[in-house]
């Protein structure tokens, strides 16, 4: 066959390559994409009170839905309202609340919407089924202390059943900055240091507080100490430690060309 007839029956031939191949794709696609929906949606309950042992079962649950058996039972994803009212009436989030040494803040709610998108926590990990709220921030400069409180969802998983190490990680680098940078010169900061050392499997879809301290400070330099603990919602229940860290934040020499992240 020639060039010029090799040619011809290319392009006779392509619109129906174009439907047998595209229709196999798409139906490919389709079926890839929904086990993957049909998965989330077993996957995410509304939010629970699971701490310790939970682990084990949530990843049983999702392995099993993997290997094609179909729930009966469809939740709702948990919705930011319910976070809220459940996580307000912790005892916990009400002692610090009534302690005038401690101030409260949502640091995310004041980020301007602009910049959200180029912010890992506030924009890609914030969502149903990720850091489900923003985080509740609790600061005494008295004690040189915060407490933040945060949910994660069912979607921040390295292996079923279990919260990504490389999230914990991410969220003590926040809590950590959020410590030490207000001991800093010009209140801003970059790590130079953060060592984490993990005690515990984090179970997904619970409640953790991250507590940290500034335990010294120097010139451009601050050191911050923290845990990080399941925050459990029974009455009777003990937290779990998850983590414990170690940081160092060190003022940059370009900290005055640093855009400021929140109004507050």
């Amino acid at each position: 066959m020639s060039s010029t007839s090799t040619m011809s029956w290319l392009l006779r031939a392509t619109p129906r390559l174009r439907r047998t191949g595209l229709q196999s794709a798409a139906t490919s696609t389709t079926s890839w994409r929904g086990v993957n929906i049909i998965n989330n949606m077993n996957s995410q309950r509304p939010i629970s009170t699971t701490t310790k042992g939970s682990a084990q079962a949530q990843a049983q649950a999702i392995s099993s839905v993997g290997h094609g058996e179909h729930s009966h039972h469809h939740h709702q994803q948990p919705v930011e309202a319910e976070a809220e009212a459940l996580i307000s009436s912790h005892p916990l989030l009400k002692s610090l609340r009534a302690d005038p040494s401690f101030k409260e803040t949502r640091p995310h709610l004041t980020m301007p919407a602009c910049l959200k998108p180029y912010h890992l926590v506030a924009g890609v990990l914030t969502g149903p089924g990720k850091v489900t709220v923003p985080p509740f921030m609790f600061s005494s400069s008295e004690t040189r202390q915060v407490i933040s409180i945060f949910h994660l969802g069912p979607e921040l998983c390295g292996h079923p059943g279990f919260v990504h190490g490389g999230v914990l990680t991410v969220l003590f680098d926040e809590v950590f900055a959020r410590t030490a940078m207000p001991y800093l010169p010009s209140k801003l900061g970059v790590t130079a240091n953060l060592n984490i050392d993990y005690r515990a499997p984090a179970a997904p879809d619970s409640w953790y507080a991250l507590k940290a301290r500034v335990v010294g400070q120097e010139g451009r330099k601050a050191w911050v100490e923290g845990r990080l603990e399941s925050l459990p919602m029974e009455n009777g229940k003990e937290p779990l430690l998850v983590a414990e860290g170690k940081s160092l934040f060190v003022e940059p020499k370009f900290a005055k060309s640093m855009p400021s992240l929140y109004k507050s």
